[in-house]
């Protein structure tokens, strides 16, 4: 089974070794003693590796970054590695990040690739962390972003939010976690809270400030919350039940929607 992964570049963390496929630039190199270390976010990709791999141990990742060291991006330049994949072989992609409009519609380059790639490919996307963002911009805890004045909790965020992709929401135990969007267009969830996954080594920015503190993550494993992990989780469980030229990862997400086992269960819609 080979499963994309567009996200940012990824560290070669030693317990992924023989994972993935990635160029030499694609790989996050981490500087020397003494260097400025990188910001938290610069790990997400190899979190997510960790997680896809973990449920699905034969699966190969192919790795292509689309988002810097602080996990943020351009949609172009999503898109074009989006319609890389076609007639790749890889039979899953996995799309951990987000971006919302000002009017509430998709941008037009991600609705063209995701109409592209998805007649051939199982797109899976994180649906979001925004679920309780009007609650916490009552209480005074959003920090004041212009990137934020447009984002509530019912927002579509692209490209989970196209009717052609897999928008996974996140759960803490058996209930839906508070940062999770609750909107119709969610379609399974996963455990999002307090996961375990693969991570860089060495000293670590907790935020991107300057002055911020850092933590030193002598294991290569790290705990993290978000949807962007619950996505990963349903990437590996599909590809783990697929099966080329017997199941498709289509048929396999359907087999794990219609017989719900463990921690992988479909969307309940909410009403309103």
């Amino acid at each position: 089974m080979r499963v994309g992964l567009l996200d940012t570049r990824l560290y070669p963390n030693e317990w992924l070794a023989g994972g993935y496929l990635a160029a030499a630039d694609d790989l996050l190199q981490i500087p020397a003693t003494g260097g400025t270390p990188p910001p938290a976010s610069a790990g997400h990709a190899t979190f997510i590796a960790g997680l896809i791999l973990r449920r699905a141990p034969g699966a190969e990742l192919v790795v292509r970054p689309v988002l810097n060291n602080k996990a943020v991006g351009r949609a172009w330049d999503v898109a074009r590695e989006m319609a890389s994949f076609i007639g790749s072989g890889v039979d899953i992609l996995n799309l951990s990040f987000g971006c919302y409009t000002d009017d509430g519609e998709p941008p037009l380059v991600l609705a063209r690739a995701v109409s592209l790639v998805s007649a051939e490919i199982l797109l899976v996307a994180a649906a979001g962390n925004h679920g309780d963002i009007d609650e916490l911009r009552k209480e005074g805890k959003v920090k004041d972003a212009s990137w934020t004045s447009g984002l509530h909790d019912r927002t579509p965020v692209w490209p989970a939010a196209f009717d052609e992709v897999v928008a996974v929401g996140a759960t803490d135990g058996d209930k839906l976690a508070p940062f999770s969007p609750e909107t119709p267009w969610v379609d399974v969830t996963a455990p999002g809270v307090n996961v375990e996954s693969t991570y860089m080594t060495g000293k670590v920015k907790l935020t991107e400030s300057d002055g911020s503190p850092t933590a030193t993550f002598s294991d290569g494993f790290a705990y993290w919350n978000g949807t962007s992990f619950a996505a990963a989780t349903v990437s590996g469980a599909v590809a783990a039940k697929t099966s080329p030229g017997r199941r498709t990862a289509r048929q396999a997400l359907a087999s794990i929607c219609e017989a719900p086992q463990g921690d992988i269960r479909p969307f309940a819609k909410p009403d309103r």
